[in-house]
């Protein structure tokens, strides 16, 4: 800056008006990218660069494979096993029968009272599994356990009579 002021200062009126115009229009050009080392820095900074799961070498972000080893670079994410629900279905209908057989008014002796029984314990366990395990129909095997449950305890109750 001091340089330019005294350049400035020992030139004639037009070539001060010319020579500021100039520095004015040089200094508010953008910046052209340097060649070389500097210009694949700033290229660098620009794309988005990640490392080589098998050679750890540099490469772009959306690259499928490595340009040096060609190993893939998409994560294999192993096929999540989508299955019947059929442990939850099974604790269902066991528990909907199990309810169902409470609005029998005949009498019932206790081997009825025990196969009864039998199955609601069979539709809890089914409908328990099935929550634990994480498998499908999770709200089936709720619903399962719940009337399972509860004609189990009806059960219970009954045979101690």
């Amino acid at each position: 800056m001091h340089y330019q002021a005294s350049l400035l200062a020992k030139m004639p009126l037009m070539a001060q008006c010319l020579m500021t115009n100039l520095v004015i229009k040089i200094n508010l050009a953008p910046p052209r990218p340097m060649e070389g080392r500097g210009f694949r820095t700033q290229l660098r900074k620009t794309m988005a660069m990640v490392y080589c799961r098998a050679c750890a070498k540099e490469l772009h972000e959306t690259a499928p494979s490595c340009p040096q080893c060609g190993a893939s670079q998409q994560a294999v994410v192993p096929p999540h096993a989508v299955g019947t629900p059929w442990l939850a279905i099974v604790s269902l209908v066991l528990g909907i029968l199990c309810v169902l057989s409470l609005f029998d008014d005949s009498e019932w002796d206790r081997d009825t009272l025990t196969g009864l029984g039998a199955f609601a314990v069979a539709g809890l366990i089914c409908g328990i599994i099935s929550i634990n395990k994480r498998n499908p129909g999770h709200n089936l095997a709720i619903a399962g356990v719940v009337l399972s449950g509860l004609a189990g305890l009806v059960f219970l109750g009954l045979s101690i009579d």
